[in-house]
């Protein structure tokens, strides 16, 4: 169910056309296609967003209900139909669905995670890309707010450079250099040797 940035359907005609649709019918049958738009769209954030985690495709499936429920019951209040502001609107809920979910994680559950990844991969493997990943996490965070975010919305979210800069309050080329910087600013935490002198 993965889709790609080239694959995704613009919402914002969906959105316009469902604004100033003449029938109940065409506002029907709009809705419905919005709706399926909109939960490919959060399924291909959120899988983006937890991949790293190994959860099973059944937690994502979950999650992605919340999102589009919680998308859905929000679209009212969303002030803008432009495309990036529906793409980081999006982004959001995802964010806040995810850090949801993760705070309602016990102790034992976040054990059990491992258990529940792909059956394919190692042990060893899933150790070794678990602890590379919380390497690079541990790292990131170090990271200035700005810069983290940009990343997190560029990697995990799959925006753009438009769509982050207006989340962020930049313009394009500045949110660009932004996440340029960020990768760089990354790269040298996580290659830096850690010298005690």
């Amino acid at each position: 169910m993965h889709i790609s940035l080239a694959q995704r359907e613009p919402l914002e005609p969906l959105m316009r056309a469902l604004l100033t649709a003449a029938s109940d019918a065409e506002r029907e049958h709009l809705r419905e296609h919005l709706a399926d738009c909109i939960s490919l769209r959060l399924h291909s954030m959120l899988r983006m967003r937890l991949r790293v985690w190994g959860l099973a495709e059944d937690v994502v499936d979950d999650l992605s209900q919340e999102c589009c429920l919680a998308a859905w019951a929000g679209l009212d209040r969303l002030d803008h139909v432009e495309e990036a502001a529906i793409a980081v609107w999006l982004s959001r809920i995802a964010r806040n669905k995810v850090a949801d979910y993760f705070r309602r994680l016990s102790a034992d559950r976040r054990s059990k995670r491992s258990e529940e990844h792909d059956e394919v991969t190692t042990p060893s493997r899933r150790a070794a890309k678990k602890e590379a990943y919380d390497f690079v996490v541990a790292r990131m965070r170090l990271l200035p707010q700005r810069r983290r975010v940009a990343l997190e919305l560029a990697f995990f979210d799959g925006l753009g450079s438009a769509e982050i800069g207006r989340e962020l309050g930049l313009s394009r080329p500045a949110a660009a250099m932004t996440i340029k910087r960020g990768l760089a600013d990354l790269q040298a935490r996580c290659t830096a040797l850690d010298d005690p002198r």
